[in-house]
């Protein structure tokens, strides 16, 4: 028999081991987890060093990241070059329409696939799938046409004697948001519908009972304890909206969002060579687009972050809630 004392040795060779190795494995998470984050955070702080470097600090080798000497002169010209004001009051108006349309609408539509029967419902529900597998590039040709002739089943020229060119207005955004076809609606049916469909039908029946009708139900009953879903649907809608590009750069042309602008980065870069006077081929201000360019992009991300900062609670509420419920 091995003595006490042989016995406790082994028994703290053994914790020793144990401890060495959690420490070892947590020392390997670490810096895999350290470095996965700094691959993805290190171009954001490029970015923001760049939006306040000065001129003269790009030909500084000693400049990575942390800058010498700091400016406003990029947001200002940024501010300036993409009429930043009027583009902001823009995008928040054609962001808050089409979210308010496209809840409601996918509310209604989720709504009536969850809880009724009728013929073609699976088809409708497959549709709603398609709608999300198709991408928007896809269509938008199409689209395009029938917005800049539009005339459904010949009412527009009875009415107004031909065609309407919807392009270069709002309506086109409001169209698709109220009839479920706007940027990822079909996910948005999907979330209300995993809902309604796990709610209890004793809550429709008590409803029934006490003289109330669908409409009635649907208003007192389904919507208030659809909150949750309302708000994660509410939000993701507007970022999308506000981050959209396919639908923005293609349905208007002369009023100014900020995706479409800063996606069009080529008559960015030539407005900045003409509101500095100077020459595209000069090597100076070809490495100065940059600063400008990271200066417009955080003026691009400013409303974003301040709208998660108020709502970041509702937000990581409504996105667990959805989760456990779906």
């Amino acid at each position: 028999m091995p003595s006490i004392s042989t016995q406790l040795n082994d028994r703290t060779k053994s914790k020793i081991k144990k401890t060495a190795k959690k420490a070892a494995m947590g020392t390997i998470k670490a810096v895999f987890l350290i470095g996965f984050c700094f691959v993805i955070i290190y171009p954001v702080l490029m970015m923001i060093s760049k939006a306040f470097m000065e001129r003269r600090d790009i030909f500084d080798n000693t400049v990575i990241l942390v800058l010498k000497h700091f400016t406003l002169q990029n947001f200002e010209i940024a501010i300036m070059l993409t009429d930043f004001w009027n583009t902001l009051v823009n995008t928040l108006t054609l962001s808050a329409i089409v979210t308010v349309l496209e809840t409601v609408s996918c509310l209604v539509i989720a709504y009536g696939l969850a809880r009724f029967e009728f013929k073609l419902r699976g088809l409708i529900l497959g549709l709603v799938v398609f709608t999300i597998i198709v991408p928007p590039q896809l269509i938008l040709t199409p689209m395009y046409v029938q917005f800049s002739n539009y005339n459904p089943f010949g009412i527009m020229k009875l009415i107004f004697g031909g065609s309407l060119n919807l392009i270069d207005t709002y309506i086109p955004f409001g169209l698709l948001a109220a009839t479920g076809m706007g940027v990822k609606n079909g996910l948005f049916i999907l979330i209300f519908f995993q809902l309604f469909r796990n709610m209890p039908k004793e809550l429709e029946e008590a409803a029934h009972i006490d003289g109330a009708g669908s409409f009635a139900t649907f208003i007192k009953i389904m919507v208030p304890n659809a909150v949750t879903s309302i708000v994660t649907v509410v939000l993701f809608g507007f970022m999308w909206q506000y981050n959209d590009i396919n639908y923005s750069s293609s349905f208007l042309r002369n009023k100014n969002v900020f995706s479409s602008v800063y996606y069009n980065l080529e008559r960015f870069t030539l407005e900045v060579y003409d509101l500095l006077g100077v020459s595209q081929y000069d090597m100076t201000m070809t490495m100065y687009i940059p600063l400008v360019k990271s200066a417009g992009v955080l003026l691009f991300l400013a409303p974003l972050l301040l709208v998660f900062l108020f709502c970041q609670r509702y937000f990581v509420e409504s996105i667990e809630r959805v989760g456990i419920v779906g």
